[in-house]
């Protein structure tokens, strides 16, 4: 379908946060039409991001939602599956945005303190992969632990010894070693 221009191009669409040119009757391509097809506009309001969609926080806020939401995603079992949701005001980016930037810092990564809660402003924080991994539902070790293994790989006690021992995985004493995991 062809679309008319409008005569000044450098107009802005009349729809709320949309910043593309008008193309017709005070809109852009895409509401005008919609409003031909007879859908209602107020679906296709963007809504105003404080950050680019590519931003960090803009993509953990994505994720959160996928990982609860999404059947098709592998995580989804230890998310939505298992119950886990996110606090309804949150389904808008700006809320997530306002309550969780304050202490974003680069490098971290959205974490819930307690593991069988809801994402909500009282149970996430932004957290370091190490610090996921010690707060997670398949850790097996606490950071005393970690260190008795430290202590006891230093007085010459072999790795395996010790994963058999503490009943985990060859890879996580050796993570441990090299201060991967369970670091203070």
């Amino acid at each position: 379908m062809m679309i008319a221009t409008s005569k000044e191009p450098s107009m802005k669409c009349s729809i709320n946060n949309c910043d593309r040119e008008v193309a017709y009757n005070d809109m852009c391509n895409a509401h005008y039409l919609r409003w031909l097809r007879g859908k209602p506009m107020y679906k296709v309001i963007r809504e105003s991001l404080p950050c680019p969609k590519n931003h960090p926080i803009h993509m953990a806020w994505e994720n959160m939602k996928a990982r609860c939401r999404n059947k098709n995603l592998a995580q989804w079992e230890d998310y939505g599956g298992r119950g886990i949701a996110y606090d309804t005001s949150w389904e808008s980016f700006s809320n997530f945005y306002g309550d969780m930037f304050p202490t974003w810092e680069q490098g971290l990564t959205l974490d819930r303190i307690n593991n069988d809660g809801d994402y909500c402003k009282e149970n996430c924080r932004w957290a370091t992969r190490a610090q996921q991994q010690q707060n997670s539902r398949r850790s097996k070790l606490t950071l005393e632990q970690a260190e008795e293994i430290r202590n006891r790989r230093g007085a010459g006690e072999s790795l395996t010894n010790l994963a058999n021992e503490f009943g985990v995985k060859y890879h996580i004493v050796a993570d441990i070693m090299r201060r991967k995991t369970y670091a203070k």
